[in-house]
């Protein structure tokens, strides 16, 4: 396990997008697991990966993450720099209007997501 986690990428997120364990979480708690660090320099992958394969296992633990925004993941998106955090509010507007039905049950949270806690930000 420890040799495992010494060969994670740590310095380029744009490595993460095509390897395949990055789609392997699963679950709306998938991503709960990262701190706030880790969940910063992973958000990048995930927001390519959901944008590209929108019925990857993967989006709906982000999907979940980004729209239920309880004290700790509040916590952990308070490190987000404003670029960040108005890349999160342009992935979500996107999921919102242009994946078609993938996230259609999901619609009335992101919008609530956008307009009480992402909205903050302007693009």
């Amino acid at each position: 396990m420890e040799a495992q986690i010494k060969n994670d990428e740590r310095k380029d997120w744009k490595k993460l997008i095509d390897d395949p364990e990055l789609e392997k979480i699963h679950g709306i708690g998938g991503l709960s697991f990262y701190d706030a660090k880790g969940l910063r320099f992973h958000l990048p992958a995930y927001l390519c990966l959901t944008i590209h394969k929108p019925y990857a296992d993967v989006a709906e633990s982000l999907m979940f993450t980004l729209t239920h925004l309880e004290a700790y993941n509040q916590e952990r998106f308070a490190i987000l720099t404003v670029e960040q955090r108005k890349a999160v509010k342009v992935f979500l507007t996107y999921a919102r209007y242009n994946t078609g039905f993938a996230f259609e049950y999901n619609f009335a949270a992101i919008e609530a997501a956008i307009r009480d806690y992402w909205g903050g930000v302007s693009v």
